[in-house]
């Protein structure tokens, strides 16, 4: 790791103000004051409970001998501890991400970014396992953690990691021969520069529709987060590819173009790619499609249009990666379901399917229930809730998706978090007011699972893989999959 002397860090930081203290040494970096002490630079993020000044008192108590903090509160701090090394600047994340890549500056060789309200996950793992089948040694970074990389420790809290986790994994990785990276590049990790060290060969947007407006306040600064990737984060002359349905396409174009920016598009009816005929098969389907002008037909064991836009994506990228097209066909029979994303459970004694679906967005739960419609010969239910504590307007729109789109209606728990979660399914009834209403996640799923009959769909949406469901301020055990598995043996054993 390289040596943190004062003279680096300004060089690097590039301060609006500067106060010298005593130590000119550092051997580390964190944000966090409970890892603060003598040698180390506290970079002091602003928090929602304590301001802008965040946790400075207590990383000052803790020993912390050089603090980087925005300008006006190291002007405020520095008159009362003169022998700290201050170094205030106008954007603490920047600061933060561009220290952490100079400590840390490795990467593997071809880097995507992939980003997009939905979709991002299965296409970071769908491009993983094709370099994989190919002898790539790659990795993919995101909502699932890390995939490819067993030895190196991951707990993932974000989809995108901050950065004093994301560079040094990335080195770490390019250290052990990782040449390829696919990473979700959610809107908050763009926003909150986490990716600023990194210039990434190829970007991706999958999709767009209403989320996180609790963090954004509205579309149009949600929207310009994510067309930050290829304004700024992807390589001179790299390449974009993007869903040629995404709304405001403009400025996307013109951030392409300003960047010189190869710009691929694709869709199932239109785009540089786009599908001519799709043909669904009991394992999967079977896909006629034009790819930059070069017919091609292929098949994969997943249901849905929209698993077969997230491959098409991913095929993209690993031929801008260098590996020709017709060489890609082959593997795809071979790829696996994501976790939780679209994810076939079981079938009830009676002839019932059961799914599961991360679904927790408005995009996401249409083109989940739209998709698998097309599978449904009786009736689609659907169970599903809204998360406390983050964008309120979705939920009644949510709620009428679900009235519209499915049969039967079953509300439920989410993760309520601190919000009342009788609120919650009220708000998500305004939309649906036929639907069921049960607070119990478990119980929900118990009562859809019992209702089915032959030729019946049913899909857990909202929680795919998550392991754990968050009341108040404790994170419960409880997984869709395991609670419909149970049930399934309970049905199978009466």
């Amino acid at each position: 790791m390289t040596t943190l002397t004062t003279e680096l860090l300004f060089r690097t930081l590039r301060p609006s103000c500067f106060f010298k203290g005593q130590t000119t040494n550092f051997h580390g970096i964190t944000d966090h004051s409970s890892q603060a002490g003598p040698g180390i630079v506290f970079f002091a993020l602003p928090s929602k409970q304590r301001g802008p000044e965040g946790f400075i008192d207590l990383a000052l108590h803790k020993g912390v001998t050089a603090i980087v903090a925005p300008e006006a509160v190291v002007i405020k701090k520095q008159t009362i501890f003169s022998h700290i090394t201050f170094f205030g600047v106008k954007d603490i994340r920047l600061a933060l991400a561009e220290t952490a890549h100079l400590l840390f500056p490795k990467t593997p060789d071809f880097m995507a970014g992939i980003t997009g309200t939905n979709g991002k996950t299965s296409i970071a793992n769908f491009t993983h396992q094709l370099w994989q089948s190919l002898g790539k040694k790659s990795i993919s970074l995101g909502t699932l953690g890390l995939k490819g990389m067993d030895y190196f420790p991951l707990s993932p809290t974000h989809t995108t990691p901050e950065p004093l986790d994301l560079y040094p994994l990335l080195d770490e990785a390019a250290g052990h021969g990782i040449t390829h990276c696919a990473l979700e590049a959610s809107s908050h990790g763009i926003h909150q520069r986490r990716l600023d060290g990194i210039k990434f060969n190829v970007g991706v947007f999958s999709n767009f529709s209403q989320d996180h407006l609790d963090y954004h306040l509205n579309l149009r600064t949600y929207w310009l987060a994510k067309v930050r990737l290829f304004k700024e984060l992807i390589a001179h002359q790299g390449t974009a590819i993007s869903n040629v349905d995404l709304p405001h396409a403009y400025d996307l174009a013109e951030a392409c173009r300003k960047n010189s920016l190869t710009h691929w598009t694709y869709g199932i009816d239109d785009g540089d790619v786009k599908v001519n005929k799709i043909t669904c098969l009991p394992e999967g389907q079977k896909v006629e499609a034009t790819f930059l002008g070069q017919p091609l037909t292929f098949s994969f064991p997943l249901i849905g249009r929209f698993q077969l836009e997230n491959l098409i994506a991913s095929l993209l990228i690993v031929h801008a990666s260098g590996v020709p097209l017709k060489e890609l066909i082959p593997h795809t029979p071979n790829i696996t379901p994501v976790e939780g994303r679209l994810e076939y459970v079981g079938t009830t004694p009676s002839g019932g399917s059961i799914y599961i679906d991360y679904a927790h967005t408005p995009g996401a739960l249409e083109t989940a229930l739209k998709d698998l419609r097309a599978h449904t010969k009786k009736s689609l239910f659907v169970v599903f809730g809204c998360g406390g504590d983050r964008d309120q307007s979705k939920r009644s729109q949510m709620g009428h998706i679900a009235h519209t789109l499915a049969d039967q209606v079953i509300i439920t728990d989410d993760n309520p978090r601190q919000e009342n979660p009788d609120h919650i399914r009220n708000d998500i009834l305004k939309g649906a007011p036929d639907a069921h209403s049960i607070p119990g996640r478990d119980e929900a799923i118990s009562v859809a699972i019992d209702k089915l009959k032959e030729g019946d769909v049913l899909v857990i949406a909202g929680k795919g893989h998550e392991r754990f469901q968050v009341v108040g301020t404790r994170s419960l055990p409880f997984n869709d999959k395991h609670a419909a598995l149970r049930k399934l043996k309970q049905l199978k054993a009466s």
